[in-house]
């Protein structure tokens, strides 16, 4: 076999990998405008319930209702069964959600800021009266010597 017919070889190879790829890539694509869309749909629908159980329902509501359930129905006709409920995000461990809060976050994380932190406002500031602005003086914003040092 000769070196072109290698190269050749390797290019269809990489041509074909590519195709793969962005077929894959597409189909991510639509799965996510698909749950975008029912998504869009799911809100309508708890609005169209809301102003119908809060007695602000228009005499359309009824109509809007059935319109996004049948909606709703064939579009998971079309991409198959809708995700009712809470999306389980594994957290670090890969373990489920056991032991999770929001969105796969431990419970009590603090994602590094150590208890009591301020966020850099100075001790014994308050906001102001209502219509003031806050502007720290300059005895209390700390200078770079003041500051401790970097946790590692």
């Amino acid at each position: 076999m000769g070196f072109m017919d290698k190269v050749k070889g390797g290019a269809s190879s990489i041509a074909s990998k590519a195709q793969e790829a962005g077929k894959a890539g597409q189909a991510k694509i639509d799965q996510a405008q698909a749950k975008r869309h029912a998504d869009a749909m799911f809100r309508d629908l708890g609005a169209l319930y809301f102003a119908e159980r809060t007695g602000r329902a228009t005499p359309e509501t009824s109509q809007q209702l059935e319109d996004v359930v049948a909606k709703l129905q064939a579009h998971e006709e079309a991409q198959g069964p809708l995700s009712l409920g809470k999306e389980e995000a594994p957290d670090a461990a890969g373990s489920g959600d056991a032991g999770a809060g929001f969105a796969g976050v431990p419970q009590g994380a603090t994602g590094g800021i150590p208890q009591g932190a301020t966020g850099g406002i100075p001790q014994g500031s308050s906001m102001p009266e209502s219509g003031g602005s806050f502007i720290p003086s300059a005895s209390t914003i700390p200078s770079a010597a003041e500051e401790p040092a970097a946790e590692a």
